[in-house]
């Protein structure tokens, strides 16, 4: 997925490229992300549940996009946030942190009702 997100312009910094394994506990990598003011995009539901994580992402004032839905494709959550990336963007730019916002795969939000002539 981070490439694919590279392709359109984002910059992306992953979790791998900050720690060495996947075993650095969720509110060191939130404290930092929140102190450089990175958007955190994350499938895990427990950052916002968690009374640690939760912790974390107040205390060091992260901005946490959360992907709603489980068992997707990378190439799927990679369409979804390069479709909301403005949004994405809008929404943390103009607004200090914390705070969570999920997205979601569906296009409702994207694509009107049908109309009939």
């Amino acid at each position: 997925m981070p490439e694919m997100l590279r392709k359109v312009g984002l910059r992306v910094i992953c979790h791998s490229d900050e720690y060495a394994d996947d075993m650095t506990p969720d509110p060191i990598w939130l404290e930092r992300c929140g102190t450089k003011d990175w958007i955190v995009i994350t499938g895990d539901k427990a950052i916002e549940t968690d009374p640690l994580n939760l912790q974390a992402v107040v205390e060091h004032k992260a901005k946490v996009i959360l992907l709603d839905e489980n068992n997707s494709r990378a190439i799927e959550w990679a369409a979804s946030i390069i479709v909301s990336r403005r949004r994405i963007v809008d929404i943390a730019h103009n607004n200090e942190g914390p705070f969570f916002v999920s997205l979601r795969k569906d296009s409702k939000s994207l694509v009107s009702k049908m109309r009939r002539p």
